[in-house]
């Protein structure tokens, strides 16, 4: 029987180089971030997942970084500036510009040398804000070819649907209220404005042409309140489909935003997708 990483533990271990957990700091625009490194048996160097958390970050998805981790892959989680004992004040903005750095410090020597990350195997999976963040670096960065989002926002578009709706505006600021409470230096105000100034360049549907390019893997949940796949997930999924060139999956699971109830079914979803990148 194949070994299944999502229910069973790993067997002969190598013992000069056993899986395990660091923690990891790096700078982002001069602000100290924290996070931590699942390092996968062996010697590597090993392909990374670079693991995205939402907003504000409650879910930070561990139990999929384990899974991944017996696989055989690298798994970094970080926080981005202002969250969760992060430097700095949180934006969506500079939570963009962290994920960049994330990018360009797994790419570095000394991650290599101290991870056994290899440069040129990183995939991006988000959740929620994440799921956001790894679609739109996915676009930018012609160098990461594989990128995967459960529950992603699509900010612009939503940006565009609240300017014309009073309660659905209102509903978004007690939202954006609530996470801001965890957060430092921001507001809903703030955060809102901010959704405002970008409601043009964050619209994922402008980044269809270099999003069909990439092999892309997209979840929903099937009662998401939160990220509803009506507006965040099936216009884009039927945007990237109607260009005919897109290498993509796409699944709704009969579930919420957290996934909390499917998280076995989330986890068996990753790591078939993972297991068929081609490098």
């Amino acid at each position: 029987m194949a070994y299944n990483p999502i229910f069973e533990d790993q067997q002969n271990i190598p013992p000069d180089y056993p899986p395990s957990m660091k923690p990891v700091s790096f700078v982002s625009a001069g602000k100290k971030l924290i996070g931590t490194m699942f390092i996968a048996h062996g010697s590597g160097p090993h392909a990374t997942v670079l693991l995205l958390h939402g907003f504000p970050g409650n879910e930070n998805n561990f139990d999929l970084a384990h899974v991944i981790r017996r696989l055989g892959w690298n798994v970094f989680v970080f926080h981005y500036r202002g969250s969760w004992g992060s430097d700095g004040d949180y934006s969506f903005n500079n939570s963009l510009e962290d994920i960049t750095a994330a990018i360009e410090f797994l790419g570095m020597e000394s991650s290599k040398t101290n991870y056994r990350c290899d440069p040129d195997k990183i995939v991006l999976l988000g959740h929620s804000f994440g799921g956001f963040g790894a679609l739109i670096k996915a676009a930018e960065y012609d160098t990461i070819q594989n990128a995967a989002s459960f529950a992603a926002f699509n900010f612009g578009f939503l940006t565009k649907l609240l300017s014309a709706n009073d309660d659905a505006r209102s509903m978004a600021m007690d939202y954006l209220q609530a996470g801001a409470d965890e957060l430092k230096g921001t507001s809903a105000e703030k955060l809102f404005a901010e959704l405002m100034d970008h409601a043009d360049s964050w619209n994922l549907l402008d980044k269809v042409h270099e999003l069909s390019r990439k092999n892309l893997m997209l979840i929903c949940g099937a009662y998401d309140k939160i990220s509803m796949p009506d507006i965040h997930h099936y216009p884009l999924v039927q945007a990237i489909d109607g260009t005919g060139e897109g290498r993509l999956l796409h699944f709704e699971l009969v579930t919420g935003h957290s996934f909390s109830d499917k998280r076995i079914k989330l986890a068996g979803l990753i790591i078939d997708w993972l297991n068929k990148i081609v490098w």
